[in-house]
């Protein structure tokens, strides 16, 4: 799940994975002919203005319903429409011993590690001393936090000639979970997000890449019917050693046998699944091929075809 933030850059939101289709750069529509067109075109940029504020905070309330991108891509029909030669995403694997026997963990941004809402900036930076529960927010100055802390921060994201605040709350354990992480797997963030927004958060997150080794945007996407979806073969590395977690199982859909669902998050402060998880992911860390042992405790393919409406059919090609 990303944060939405159009491609013409007018708005910022959530979707679970949802695209949007090309348009002009400045979003607008073309102008009509006849009387009043001046009239009309003022009254419909106005509503575009009021629809654009309505969008933002129906999406950053976590909305789940569904709504039809207003300028549609060219529908995808076929995996091979979509999977197209390119080069990695990431670079090759470091020549250590160490570093060429460590699995690589995709971890989804928003609804997975923290929840950001949307209000009116600009706000002061939150420095990373004082913000993160990467960093030390949670405990008292200068402590690190409990480990089950909730911590919040905020920055600024210019959009359009005018400047938004987000304000991020991360998800109990964070902390130790990507501590405990980073010492097992080659951890990525892939996000849906647009990189203008998740990389100022990453940088709050993690300021020297000490626990997220990579990051990668929507740009990396690939568009299928309307969605964003992430192609973990498009990462350059052997899938038997992938593991991604995400909130929403048709983010991956692409390799429903790398995935693991994990609830979505918003504010529960007592919520543990981070923690719970970190069992599960020492035992991948360990396997020769991750796929069996996460088909079999998900089997994510057989509720696909089960509810095909979960995926397009073409994943289960």
């Amino acid at each position: 799940m990303g944060i939405d933030i159009g491609i013409d850059e007018t708005e910022i939101g959530f979707s679970p994975s949802r695209g949007r289709g090309d348009g002009d750069d400045n979003g607008s529509s073309s102008d009509g002919d006849g009387d009043g067109g001046d009239d009309d075109d003022q009254a419909e940029e106005e509503a575009g203005d009021a629809d654009e504020e309505g969008d933002l905070e129906e999406d950053l309330a976590g909305s789940s319903s569904r709504r039809r991108p207003r300028r549609r891509q060219k529908r995808l029909r076929t995996l091979g429409d979509v999977l197209r030669a390119r080069p990695p995403l990431l670079p090759p694997v470091g020549r250590t011993r160490a570093a060429a026997a460590r699995p690589t963990l995709v971890l989804d941004l928003d609804e997975t590690l923290v929840h950001s809402t949307l209000g009116p900036g600009p706000v002061a930076l939150t420095s990373p001393e004082a913000a993160s529960g990467i960093s030390g927010v949670g405990g008292r100055k200068g402590q690190p936090p409990p480990p089950g802390a909730v911590s919040r921060f905020s920055f600024d994201v210019a959009l359009a000639g005018r400047t938004h605040a987000v304000h991020v709350r991360t998800r109990p354990h964070l902390l130790p979970f990507l501590e405990r992480c980073a010492r097992l797997f080659e951890v990525v963030v892939f996000t849906a997000s647009q990189k203008v927004y998740a990389e100022q958060l990453l940088d709050v997150l993690d300021p020297g890449r000490r626990l997220i080794r990579h990051r990668v945007f929507r740009d990396s996407c690939v568009v299928f019917e309307g969605n964003y979806l992430k192609d973990l073969s498009a990462l350059g590395r052997d899938l038997s050693r992938v593991v991604i977690v995400d909130n929403s199982p048709q983010a991956f859909g692409f390799q429903l046998d790398n995935g693991i669902p994990i609830e979505s998050w918003y504010d529960d402060d007592r919520d543990d699944e981070l923690r719970r998880l970190l069992p599960l992911l020492e035992s991948l860390a360990a396997s020769e091929d991750v796929r069996p042992l996460l088909a079999s405790a998900f089997q994510l393919r057989k509720l696909v075809e089960r509810a095909p409406s979960l995926a397009p059919a073409s994943f289960l090609a």
